[in-house]
């Protein structure tokens, strides 16, 4: 089953999201009564699953759990409203506590690589942040921007976020279009209008921020694990990668991995190109991501494993 959505982000952005392939997920995650998501990150492949409403029970969990209190306090409507414009200034003093500053306003929703806009391109940034959010156009007329009646005609940011869009687009030698390019992706206005459009998530239940290990699992569940890619230092403390794949094996509930490659003690049973980007200018390259289940568990019968 797809899922016919006008957006098809899920979850909050999040660095390393897999929003765009969490339906592709969702169409290998075996039928049980109770979901786990244990590196839930930003939630895209639980907000999936729960739109598909294929369990009865959802249980994230991250070690980290800024982005997962982002996503149900957004589910729950806490962010619906949020149009605070973020300088530097403010995300060098918030980013530490506040999840919406950390996770949207940083460079490639990753608070590590600092603020999401350079020094030269933040006046333009603010001013179009002015002119979507607040219908006030004056700090892109002082930039010199004119013919910008047309924002005080649409009654909510939605409406202004698309035509601001289709104005800069024919505003081809504008000195600001190359850094504008990226009204689409990777952007926080955009981030923060999709905020509002996460659904009632009521069977969603937070687990502690604990570590994969520590989690107590309930019978008829399925384990779903976006783990930390080999040679990254994404998990909070480090990742053993070798006692996670013991862990794995272990299981006595189905567990589905994500990752490029696993040892050969995992069977990749479904796969997908997809792009990563690279750097701030969206070079891209296409990689391949592979859904894996311990071996162990399809030769004892945990993981029903037919071949499509």
């Amino acid at each position: 089953m797809r899922l016919a959505r006008k957006n098809k982000t899920y979850g909050v952005p999040y660095m390393g999201s897999k929003s765009g392939i969490a339906e592709w997920i969702c169409s290998y995650l075996p039928p049980a009564e109770n979901f786990y998501d244990l590196f839930a990150g930003g939630c895209a492949v639980t907000h999936a699953a729960l739109l598909l409403k294929n369990y009865k029970h959802y249980f994230v969990s991250d070690i980290n759990p800024m982005p997962v209190n982002l996503f149900i306090d957004a589910a729950k409507g806490k962010c619906r409203g949020e149009t605070r414009w973020i300088s530097h200034e403010d995300f060098d003093r918030l980013s530490g506590t506040d999840a919406i500053v950390a996770y949207l306003w940083s460079f490639g929703n990753n608070p590590a690589k600092g603020y999401m806009y350079s020094r030269e391109i933040e006046p333009f940034k603010k001013a179009l942040h002015y002119a979507i959010f607040f219908c006030d156009t004056s700090l892109l007329e002082g930039l010199g921007y004119k013919h910008l009646d047309f924002v005080k005609r649409y009654s909510d940011r939605v409406c202004r976020y698309a035509a601001m869009k289709q104005y800069l687009r024919h505003l081809k030698n504008d000195p600001h279009w190359c850094e504008s390019q990226d009204t689409e992706r990777n952007n926080t206005l955009q981030s923060l209008v999709a905020l509002e459009h996460l659904e009632s998530l009521s069977r969603l239940e937070h687990l502690e921020s604990l570590s994969y290990e520590q989690v107590k699992i309930k019978k008829n569940s399925v384990l779903y694990c976006d783990i930390p890619y080999q040679n990254t230092s994404t998990y909070l403390g480090g990742f053993n990668h070798a006692d996670f794949y013991k862990w794995a094996q272990e299981q006595e509930e189905p567990v589905l991995i994500s990752s490029y490659e696993m040892p050969q003690d995992f069977v990749r049973i479904a796969a997908v190109r997809k792009q990563v980007t690279l750097c701030a200018d969206d070079d891209r390259k296409s990689a391949i991501e592979g859904l894996f289940v311990p071996r162990s568990q399809i030769e004892r019968g945990v993981f029903k494993y037919k071949a499509r």
